[in-house]
């Protein structure tokens, strides 16, 4: 299948196989893909009927100029760099070092230790009732 789907394009244009589903195929027409009618029709295994559509079970072959998928590459990592600052960039970063910094500063210890207690329903109702049962 691996030898099927692979398909050699110019560098000047850039393949990719799609859902063969038309709410795909317009979103990936509205980005500037068309639907192959020449690099792939000789991989295809499923006939459209017309011979001229690269078609692999419910995937087809859509082709792009290869300055449009750059394109479209950019603006997912604009967009992937807003949703997810630098490192140090976010405001609960920043004040997590300012109140980080003052402990440090003042020099006061770190506690990190904790203890493990098991209670059993008696020791519950205890507790609630305030006494103390240990």
């Amino acid at each position: 299948i691996v030898d099927r789907t692979t398909v050699d394009l110019p560098d000047d244009m850039y393949g990719e196989w799609v859902c063969d589903d038309g709410p795909e195929i317009v979103r990936m027409q509205l980005m500037g893909f068309e639907i192959d009618k020449k690099y792939a029709v000789e991989r295809s295994s499923h006939a459209d009927g017309t011979g001229k559509t690269a078609k692999i079970g419910d995937i087809i072959f859509m082709t792009c100029p290869q300055r449009v998928k750059d394109t479209i590459e950019k603006v997912r990592r604009r967009i992937y760099d807003r949703a997810n600052p630098k490192k140090g960039s976010q405001r609960e970063e920043k004040d997590f070092k300012q109140s980080m910094g003052s402990i440090k500063e003042a020099h006061l210890p770190v506690t990190d230790e904790s203890v493990q207690v098991e209670a059993n329903e008696a020791a519950i109702i205890a507790a609630l009732e305030g006494g103390i049962n240990k």
